[in-house]
This record gives C-alpha cells, structure tokens and sequence, in this order.
C-alpha cells in the first residue's frame, strides 16, 4: 500500500480529482440559477471581465 500510494501517478490523480471538485462546486457557489454548463464555457471570460 505505502508503495502505491507514494507513486507520482496517484499524486496526479489525487490532484486532479481535488481541483475537478473544487471548480464543481465553485461553479454551483457562484452560479446557483445558471445552468452548469453555461457556466463552464463562460467561466474564464467571465472572471477576466470582472475586476473584481
């Protein structure tokens, strides 16, 4: 187990799945009444277009 847990690969994996999950949920937060997909697409212009 201590093997498979220290390869890069799951490290990668591990990565990837936190930050999918964290971008999910930060859509749902800041776009509740949209729809997901929607949001997805406009999302990078959408947050270099508000100056925030």
């Amino acid at each position: 187990m201590k093997r498979f847990f220290n390869t890069p690969n799951f490290l990668f994996l591990g990565i990837a799945v936190a930050a999918a999950g964290l971008l999910y949920l930060g859509i749902i937060w800041h776009c509740p009444q949209k729809n997901i997909r929607v949001a997805e697409t406009n999302e990078f212009t959408t947050t270099v277009s508000i100056p925030a």
